[in-house]
């Protein structure tokens, strides 16, 4: 594995880490509850998707694509409890504000499970 391949995978699992230890002081028992991770970077994006800085390279159909703005897409699988997908993917077609598609995500399933939806900014 190269130098540069190594330091990508280590910075990736650094990020992780880090991220897991902030929910976990915010979530009690958030980390012993992870099962899986992927930091997903612009290189993920482009080597999965083809895509660059979040634009596809083939436009979408005009019916799909008119359906997928109006609706998005699903954010549940059938048969999988529990799974939510957020990101730009699950979001409107060429949206690429997937911290707003999060945000969306975590106001509705406040109103589903009846909570308040409270939001707060550090500076």
């Amino acid at each position: 594995m190269s130098e540069d391949v190594k330091a990508y995978k280590e910075k990736k699992k650094k990020i992780a880490d880090i991220i897991a230890e902030r929910l976990d002081r915010r979530f009690p028992s958030f980390k012993s509850q992870i099962e899986a991770v992927d930091v997903v970077t612009p290189i993920s994006v482009e080597h999965f998707t083809a895509s660059y800085r979040g634009n596809l390279p083939w436009p979408a159909p005009k019916e799909i694509a008119r359906e997928i703005s109006k609706k998005g897409v699903g954010k549940t699988l059938p048969g999988l409890e529990g799974f939510h997908m957020v990101g730009q993917w699950a979001g409107a077609i060429y949206s690429t504000q997937a911290c707003l598609i999060g945000r969306d995500f975590v106001q509705q399933l406040c109103k589903g499970n009846r909570k308040e939806f409270v939001t707060v900014t550090s500076n």
